[in-house]
């Protein structure tokens, strides 16, 4: 019987959410690999997935860099964010009376709707 091999670019949730608040550049990829953002942590990678798609912004993988040696796609994305349980989805703006447009001060969040990539001191340690 023949061994099912698994792709270089996978690793195990466990892995993951070991790796998780490792220093390490990520890139958050939309539809046809439009790149929506650079990360400097995998947790802050994964925050920034369920804020792009809070905005209507679809996210398909997020990888790291330099050689794209680690794929997270968006369905393993959501179950490492719901092991950790320190990952906050901020929930999808529909422009409904009351809330806040994408971009204004007080949507948290950055710029056209999107969610700031720069780290600050304070964006490492939010939600905790």
């Amino acid at each position: 019987m023949r061994e099912t091999a698994i792709a270089s670019s996978r690793r195990t949730d466990d892995h993951l959410l070991f790796i998780m608040d490792q220093t390490a550049e990520w890139t958050v990829h939309g539809r046809a690999g439009a790149v929506l953002g650079l990360c400097g942590s995998l947790r802050e990678a994964l925050r920034a997935v369920f804020q792009y798609e809070a905005t209507g912004v679809h996210v398909f993988a997020i990888s790291s860099h330099p050689r794209a040696d680690v794929v997270v796609f968006r369905e393993q994305a959501e179950r490492v964010a719901d092991a950790d349980g320190r990952i906050e989805r901020p929930m999808r703006r529909n422009g409904a009376a009351g809330s806040p447009k994408p971009g204004h001060p007080s949507s948290g969040h950055a710029g056209a709707g999107y969610p700031s990539t720069k780290a600050t001191p304070n964006s490492l340690n939010a939600g905790y």
